[in-house]
């Protein structure tokens, strides 16, 4: 024990000790192990990432949908096209947000899969899942709606002459200083 801490912070090992051409080896590559385990952990992360940006971008959320009928709306019909077209292979899969109701759900789910069945066929489609989640932005005429009242609600400008005279005064040449100055 030091400093009251056990040291080595590990246990030692028991057995043989290395032979110097070992420990010359392991001290002349020493940081090559660790940069495999580094690299494979940042590889891992990534590719969760990426996963998961893929499900992101191939659900249909609650704007995509009518909410009366759960039936796919023109910007819904226009993402499943391009989920349907356009997407990987190996990522085509549709998610459909669930809503806070058992029949809604089933309802945007039928209604997804008959639209993806129209697109493609049935011999190409993909599989069509719940996906409980809650978008990440907002719908476009939402955010158009509050940019057009934030212009509508601003202030015309008021610019005050600095120096106190009255705008536009002064002599007629722009490039001579006011009087008093």
């Amino acid at each position: 024990m030091f400093r009251g801490k056990y040291w080595p912070p590990f246990p030692r090992p028991t057995g043989r000790g290395q032979l110097p051409v070992h420990t010359y080896h392991a001290q002349h590559y020493w940081p090559f192990p660790y940069q495999c385990q580094d690299r494979s952990i940042v590889r891992e992360i990534s590719n969760r990432q990426i996963s998961n940006g893929w499900v992101v971008a191939t659900t249909l959320y609650d704007y995509h949908f009518e909410p009366d009928s759960q039936e796919l709306n023109r910007s819904g019909i226009m993402r499943l096209r391009w989920i349907l077209k356009h997407t990987p292979e190996s990522r085509r899969f549709v998610f459909v947000q669930a809503t806070t109701s058992n029949e809604g759900s089933q309802s945007r789910l039928s209604n997804a899969q008959k639209e993806a069945v129209s697109l493609v066929g049935d011999g190409n489609l993909p599989p069509v899942m719940l996906r409980v989640t809650t978008p990440l932005g907002r719908p476009a005429l939402e955010v158009d709606r509050i940019r057009r009242s934030e212009i509508d609600t601003l202030p015309t400008p008021r610019i005050e002459n600095p120096l106190g005279a009255p705008a536009g005064g002064g002599s007629g040449d722009p490039g001579q200083a006011p009087a008093g100055i």
